[in-house]
């Protein structure tokens, strides 16, 4: 978020996506830290959140099953690019690369 706190980035999500990232919290983070992190985010990129995309436009992604959603997300927000990250390629101990994961 600070590279999007830059200007370096136009971030976006779903409801789903956050929705997403609350149930995979890691192990012994509480409650009220996500929702203080979500509502940091949203209230520091208020355009980030977009509409979901139709399930039509998911069940046309060329994705894992599970991935569907975010590809279909970006696409319906016109983004040029999808970076998602995850417990395996992120952690608070070091920064992580940015990197551009699927051209969309």
């Amino acid at each position: 978020m600070s590279l999007a706190n830059r200007q370096v980035f136009e971030p976006r999500w779903t409801q789903q996506v956050i929705d997403e990232m609350r149930r995979n919290s890691p192990p012994g983070v509480f409650e009220a830290n996500i929702d203080r992190r979500i509502n940091m985010m949203n209230a520091a990129f208020p355009e980030a959140m977009t509409d979901a995309p139709p399930q039509e436009l998911q069940d046309q992604m060329q994705a894992d099953p599970k991935d569907k959603h975010m590809l279909a997300g970006a696409v319906r927000s016109e983004a040029d690019c999808l970076s998602p990250t995850t417990s395996k390629t992120s952690t608070h101990r070091r920064p992580v690369r940015a990197r551009c994961e699927w051209r969309v």
